[in-house]
């Protein structure tokens, strides 16, 4: 399974690191324009999705999660098997959704770790 996390947060990217079986490929982005650019280049079974952008790495806040959902909308042929919406921005994990109703949702942080963990391994029994 591949794996494509967009998130701007370090120790968000280091709990998936962490979490996933060891057949699992990951790829980390932290802006809307890296996540464009590997979904063009790659296929993917899976893209984790953040709304909110504003880390260390993009201190601009320029872009969002949303901005990659509607890029998906535009684009489909781009879009992975399945697209996990991971925020703790509730309002901007619904707007999301809202474009994007065939994704799933994760809202609050202390939700990751196990849904990570079952989204992952469920290959395995499969």
């Amino acid at each position: 399974m591949k794996a494509l996390i967009l998130d701007d947060t370090e120790s968000v990217h280091q709990a998936f690191t962490k979490n996933a079986p060891g057949d699992c490929i990951l790829v980390h982005t932290y802006t809307v324009e890296e996540t464009l650019e590997k979904l063009s280049a790659e296929k993917f079974d899976v893209l984790f999705l953040d709304y909110d952008l504003w880390g260390y790495f993009n201190p601009s806040g320029q872009g969002s999660g949303y901005d990659v959902a509607l890029w998906l909308e535009k684009n489909p042929q781009f879009r992975p098997k399945r697209v996990i919406i991971h925020s703790a921005n509730l309002s901007g994990a619904e707007k999301i959704f809202k474009l994007l109703p065939y994704a799933e949702k994760i809202t609050g942080v202390q939700y990751m770790r196990s849904v990570l963990y079952v989204v992952l391994r469920e290959r395995k029994t499969r």
